[in-house]
């Protein structure tokens, strides 16, 4: 770890020198703030900063970062400095929250590796609350020799056990793209987000039933603290689009918006079951110190989706960008 953290800092001071140059060629006047200068940068070009951050990495390593531990730490900076135009810090705020578990041995904790793979964490979500809240598992396609041989069922669903966001949804016996399938065996869920915990998942393909009501069931995904949840949100989609509200756990709305996903328009009603869902998010989530525990639910039947270490890869903005204070005093305050 000394010697990771003092990679870091030979990474910062070349970062800062690079920068302050960078400033005072275009008549900047120091001493300046850290983040004020970032926040210049980034209204006077963005592509500068993305060149000074990377010009920074690319002389510490006198080449590409690599795919060690300092790597990830000095990628996480970079995207966090691009996409929140700030240095990351100490205080109790959100994305600060989850840089520092992307970035120290938190992310490589057992369990949060444990969970990240679709097929152990139904292991864990059975053992913490019962495997009626599990969708059940029709099988695992672990080979990719496997895939064109293997049967699938006229109607299920498809996805990859080592990450996220990949899912094929079958009805009806629908022709299948099975390279897109095998594709999947080839994903490195890590080299995408630099999420460590996704590091070392073997590549796995999983099928489950599919059930028309569940399958269509809105996600209620709540943030929780220290095994207490404190916020949550569902995603709906309107013409096509996708779009999300927040909530407190009394079903008030609030306000913010993350970048690039609209606010909801229309009014949603309160689950019957949030009540069940809030205690189940709480259970599930009791063995981490901050975590995202994802519910799907029809009003009347819940079931676990994901357990997320680092939601949206922990850097992506409210909208306006102060927002994430408000946010931040609702989660820990």
């Amino acid at each position: 770890m000394n010697n990771q953290n003092a990679g870091f800092d030979a990474y910062i001071r070349i970062f800062v020198n690079s920068m302050r140059r960078e400033l005072v060629s275009l008549g900047v006047q120091l001493p300046i703030a850290l983040d004020d200068g970032i926040a210049f940068l980034q209204r006077q070009n963005p592509e500068t900063l993305r060149e000074l951050l990377r010009g920074a990495a690319q002389e510490l390593f006198n080449g590409p970062i690599p795919e060690t531990p300092l790597g990830d730490r000095i990628c996480a900076h970079i995207r966090f400095v691009r996409r929140l135009h700030r240095m990351p810090g100490d205080k109790p705020y959100f994305h600060d929250t989850l840089y520092k578990i992307k970035t120290t041995a938190e992310i490589l904790d057992p369990l949060r590796v444990f969970v990240s793979d679709k097929e152990f964490s139904k292991l864990y979500i059975k053992s913490i609350v019962g495997d009626q809240y599990n969708i059940p598992t029709t099988d695992i396609i672990r080979n990719v020799d496997d895939v064109d041989a293997y049967n699938f069922p006229a109607t299920c669903v498809i996805k990859p056990t080592h990450g996220f966001g990949e899912i094929i949804l079958r009805k009806d016996n629908e022709l299948l793209d099975l390279a897109e399938i095998k594709g999947w065996f080839q994903m490195n869920f890590y080299r995408t987000s630099r999420e460590a915990n996704y590091k070392t998942l073997k590549p796995k393909v999983i099928v489950e039933p599919y059930f028309e009501g569940l399958a269509k069931a809105p996600d209620y995904k709540f943030f929780c603290v220290n095994g207490r949840a404190r916020v949550l949100f569902t995603n709906r989609y309107e013409s096509g689009t996708k779009v999300r509200q927040y909530f407190d756990l009394a079903w008030n709305k609030l306000p913010f918006v993350e970048s690039g996903i609209p606010l909801l328009t229309e009014d949603i009603q309160r689950p019957k079951n949030l009540t069940e869902m809030i205690e189940v998010a709480e259970k599930l989530s009791a063995g981490f110190s901050f975590i995202r525990v994802d519910l799907y639910s029809d009003g009347e039947v819940c079931k676990a989706g994901e357990l997320t270490n680092c939601h949206a890869a922990g850097d992506r903005p409210f909208e306006p960008r102060e927002d994430h204070l408000k946010f931040s005093e609702l989660l820990f305050g």
